[in-house]
Order: structure tokens, then sequence, then C-alpha cells
């Protein structure tokens, strides 16, 4: 009841809406239990009988916690992929990783021989493990997981045999600097898909703005026509004097190429582009198409080469994680349609 109030009422959603938009709707309080973390970290850091160790610990505890609550229910909407899940899933996942790496210095003695080799090694089998699972993908996560792998195993190595207590607490400072680089990578990543989704939408509002523009001239050219005759079948009338000219209709006024159009010219060619015509809707058999994947004719022994080269330049294609938003989005609609349209 309260979230039909929400959405039907324009003052319910100018005052709260904020606090639910970007949310499902059945899990449109869940900033409630955002804040109430965001509030157990701050008591937890003020606590002020409590060791750096517990703090770790219950930091760790939170961690644990959150990522597997949001893994099971992903309260976000589904626009753009999950986009919103899945940032908020690597920020967890990256602040569970950083108050781990923390912890496991803060117990390691520099002066042992053994103390972080059990994490290194951990380390190194986990990357090497994710570069096993996506060695069929050429994505920036293999990319990404052979590089820890790499840098755990150089890291374990030079823990092993390096020796000495200035190099323990190296390999101590390098685990915590690898911390800070993940998440600056995390936030470069999240900067990049912020300009992508800007890039987009603003694409998207100057392609409108530009067909609209295209409607209205051509209405006007419609007019200046039926002016044109107009003027011409008077001019063959008797009551027109001998010698009267025919006005000529207005030119179009045509858009002068300024650097502002340069560049929304250029945003648009550049997201149409990559977008691409991969996914439309066939009008006589009324279906779906979303094009050839990829692999079904570069594997195919029945194909000669000719053909193969004939189908990669009609490309782009959709791949398999756009398949799966397509049809997440189909999900969501038909749900809409059943459950939220059921009258």
């Amino acid at each position: 009841k309260g979230r039909a109030r929400i959405s039907e009422d324009v003052k319910m959603r100018a005052l709260v809406g904020f606090l639910s938009d970007g949310y499902e709707p059945r899990w449109a309080c869940w900033e409630a239990i955002v804040y109430s973390r965001k509030i157990m970290i701050i008591l937890i850091s003020a606590w002020p009988d409590l060791t750096r160790l517990a703090e770790m610990a219950f930091y760790q505890v939170i961690g644990v916690g959150a990522v597997l609550l949001h893994y099971a229910v992903k309260p976000f909407d589904n626009r753009s992929g999950e986009l919103l899940d899945r940032v908020e899933l690597y920020g967890l996942c990256l602040f569970l990783l950083q108050v781990t790496f923390v912890q496991f210095v803060l117990l390691s003695d520099p002066q042992s021989e053994h103390d972080l080799l059990a994490m290194l090694v951990t380390g190194t089998l986990l990357a090497a493990a994710s570069v096993v699972m996506l060695a069929q993908r050429s994505s920036s996560r293999l990319y990404g997981s052979i590089c820890l792998a790499g840098f755990f195993l150089v890291l374990t190595v030079m823990y092993l045999f390096a020796g000495g207590e200035d190099n323990r607490a190296l390999t101590a400072f390098l685990i915590l600097g690898l911390a800070i680089v993940l998440n600056a990578c995390y936030i470069c990543w999240l900067l990049a898909k912020i300009l992508r989704q800007l890039c987009e939408a603003i694409a998207e509002v100057l392609a409108r703005r530009k067909v609209a523009e295209q409607q209205e001239f051509l209405q006007a050219a419609s007019k200046d026509a039926v002016q044109l005759a107009l003027n011409a079948r008077t001019m063959i009338s008797e009551s027109v004097p001998f010698g009267k000219l025919v006005s000529k209709p207005a030119m179009p006024k045509i858009p002068g190429r300024t650097l502002l159009g340069k560049l929304q010219h250029a945003v648009m060619d550049v997201h149409f582009d990559t977008a691409g015509a991969r996914i439309w809707f066939d009008v006589q058999t009324s279906e779906l198409v979303l094009g050839l994947h990829p692999d079904k004719f570069s594997n195919d022994p029945k194909i000669s080469s000719y053909m193969r080269r004939k189908l990669a330049a009609a490309g782009p294609f959709l791949t398999d994680e756009e398949r799966s938003f397509v049809a997440m989005g189909l999900r969501d609609a038909l749900m809409h349609l059943i459950v939220e349209c059921d009258t």
C-alpha cells in the first residue's frame, strides 16, 4: 500500500522518491539497510575499548554478511544489465578484501618467516583458479586474473627465498598497496561506466531532438509547397494583375557547423556506431531477432571461409552477456505485465 502511494502520488515521489529510486519495487526500503550497515561501521570504529584486531574482525563479519545478503537479494533494478547490482557488489567485495588484507598484516609478525605465507599461497591459488575459469573468454577479467596470479606468485617467491625482516615488511606493504590499487581501479571503472551512461543519454536526447527538427522541417516544407501551389493557381486566374510575381517560399534555416554542433554529431555517431543493428523486430514473422552468434558460423565446418568473412562483416554481434540482458529485460517486462498490471 505504501509503495503504491509513493508511485502514484506526485508529491510523495518528490519528497521520498529519491530513497527508493534505483531499487526494485519490492525492495524500495533497502536504503534503510544500507544506512544501518554504515551506522554499525561508525559505531565499531568509535568503540573506545575495542582493539584494532577485533575491529577488523567485526568489519569482516559485516562485509561477509553484506556480500551474501546482496548476492541473494539483488535489490537494484535491472537497467543496463544489472549495472547497479554489479557496482554495489564490487564495492562490497573490495571493502571485504581490504579489511582482510589489513587483518592479515596486523596479525603477522615481521620476525616470523611463515606468517604471510598462507595468505600468499591462497591468493595465488585463487587467482590461478580464476584464470582457468576465464580461459575461454578473452576479456579484461582474464587479463586482470593473470596479473593478480603473477603478482601473488612473485610475492610468494620473494617471501620464501629473499628472507630478511625488511623483505617481509616490504611484502606486507605491497599487499596493502594491492588493496589500494584495486580500489583505485574500481573508482576508474565506476567513472568510466558513469561517463558511458551519460554519453548514451546525451546521444539519445540529441537523436530525439534531431528527429523532431526533421519532422518540423518537413511540415514547414509541405506548407510551403501548398502555398506555392495556391500562388500558382492565383496567377493563372483573371483577377491577378499582369506581371505579378509568385512569392518565393522562405529558405529553410540550416544550422551552422559550430563547435557545439560538431561535438553533438560526434557523440551521436560514436554511440550509434558502437550500438549497431544487432537486434530488431521482424514485422513479417512478429519475432524478435537477436542476430547471429559468432560461435555458430566461426566453428561450423560446413561454411566456407568466404562465407565466414561475409558473415563476420555483418557484425557486430550480440555477446552472451548481452543476450542474457535481453532475456532479463523480457522477463522483467512479462513479470510487470502479469503481476503489476493484473487487475
